[in-house]
């Protein structure tokens, strides 16, 4: 069985090391959180902070609670909204790697053009439609205020909170990933780093679309996500993003749809039963993937990093040529579950 993630006195439990990228960990308002849960968060972010070097500081509150029925763990994270344009200028401005560069050299210069559905400029109709009308939704865009201290449209030093992860204490967990999963536990590193990945800025505005459809809301009441800049389908090929709510198969790409990358989740209500902030689940393409199985190893992928690279998180080293690195990334998990299940 596999469990899914959810996206939704101060105790200061100190800092990452690592590089530049810090981690402030502290317990939720109400909160105790025990002595291995704050270690779990804290390697958990170890690991981000040894693949990127943002000299920022993100502040994360820590829960510990019964988050009810098949849900491991859960995070909300604070919002930023902020001009196409000033987004785009500062993507350009913070190119670190190849991937970068691409990414930002296929972004359209002035406005976001998208296909999408669901809302009351369609009568909340199925059908796609273009939307390039150039008004709010097309000019604006969200992001996590992680994502915009990488960017610099956020001071790195701010003290306010980017992120709360609560972590279900229903489960059984394996704190030490270093000796393997035990059989039957969840992975609590593993868990805390998918929470994290969510909080650096892995979501989708296509989420919002999809639970609030049906509704008198507008087409402008609905922002795409940086990481919804790389949001494309078949349907749409490189003529605009899928910013659309249904089940067609969307897939992440830095050149403006011409390369088809890995495939995102597509939504919990229209889509495929999966929020559509992930990875699609059960191809092992990441540690952004929905869901997660008691005995499995998390893994950071080179899908993970492509994603997070492109939306403004620095790399750390220099990285491989980028499709290799993706087929990598996503065999190398792929190669562990199947370990694993040879040998239950």
């Amino acid at each position: 069985m596999k469990l899914i993630y959810s996206l939704g006195a101060v105790l200061v439990l100190g800092s990452t090391a690592n590089a530049q990228l810090t981690f402030n960990f502290q317990a939720d308002a109400g909160q105790s959180i025990p002595t291995n849960v704050a270690q779990a968060f804290q390697d958990a972010g170890d690991r981000w902070s040894a693949i990127f070097n943002d000299n920022v500081t993100i502040n994360i509150n820590m829960g510990w609670t019964n988050l009810g029925a098949g849900i491991l763990g859960a995070a909300g994270s604070s919002g930023v909204a902020g001009s196409y344009s000033t987004i785009r200028n500062s993507m350009i401005n913070d190119v670190t790697s190849v991937d970068d560069a691409t990414a930002t050299a296929n972004l359209p210069t002035t406005s976001l053009s998208f296909y999408t559905n669901r809302n009351a400029n369609n009568g909340n109709s199925a059908t796609p439609y273009l939307d390039n009308n150039g008004s709010t939704n097309n000019t604006t865009a969200r992001m996590n205020r992680a994502a915009a201290k990488a960017l610099g449209l956020v001071s790195g030093t701010s003290t306010v909170v980017d992120a709360t992860i609560y972590f279900s204490s229903a489960f059984s967990w394996d704190f030490d990933p270093t000796n393997g999963i035990t059989a039957g536990q969840f992975d609590l590193v593993g868990v805390a780093t998918h929470e994290i990945g969510h909080a650096l800025g892995f979501t989708s505005g296509v989420d919002s679309l999809d639970t609030h459809s049906n509704t008198s809301q507008g087409e402008d009441s609905f922002l795409l996500s940086t990481l919804d800049f790389f949001r494309f389908s078949d349907q749409t090929g490189s003529a605009a993003r899928d910013f659309t709510a249904n089940n067609n198969a969307k897939y992440f790409s830095i050149d403006n749809g011409a390369t088809a990358g890995p495939l995102f989740s597509n939504g919990q209500v229209f889509g495929d039963g999966r929020q559509a902030s992930h990875w699609k689940d059960n191809l092992g393409i990441g540690i952004m993937d929905p869901t997660a199985a008691p005995g499995e190893l998390g893994v950071i992928s080179g899908n993970d990093i492509m994603a997070l690279d492109v939306i403004g998180w620095d790399r750390v080293d220099a990285v491989p040529e980028p499709t290799t690195m993706a087929i990598l990334g996503a065999g190398a998990l792929a190669l562990l579950r199947k370990r694993r299940k040879n040998n239950a």
